[in-house]
């Protein structure tokens, strides 16, 4: 099944409005397990992400994840751009979270 491919740790931030304060930060919400893969393996994008995908990341139906979102995974930091639901169709129901990779957490 798919949940076998589930094997990175992901870590979920996202742009919360600190408490009492007109400011924002970004705060860690949530953590999953899912599966990275490069987008040139991906078909369909919509054309006007085309130039920001350059990963898609499968996890399970009800992950607390949104566009706009920042994804870690403890080597890379990923934006969410647009996230499809495939938890419809198949036995293998999960959603894909169309990112794009941009900045190296370690070295």
């Amino acid at each position: 099944m798919i949940e076998d491919f589930y094997t990175r740790a992901f870590t979920v931030t996202r742009l919360t409005r600190t408490s009492g304060k007109m400011t924002s930060d970004y705060q860690e919400v949530a953590t999953f397990n899912g599966h990275l893969q490069q987008a040139s393996q991906l078909e369909n994008i919509a054309q006007d992400l085309a130039d920001y995908i350059s990963h898609s990341v499968w996890c399970a139906p009800g992950t607390d994840i949104e566009v706009s979102d920042i994804i870690h995974d403890g080597e890379w930091s990923y934006s969410v751009h647009a996230i499809q639901d495939n938890s419809y169709v198949g036995v293998n129901k999960h959603l894909e979270v169309l990112v794009e990779r941009t900045e190296l957490v370690s070295a």
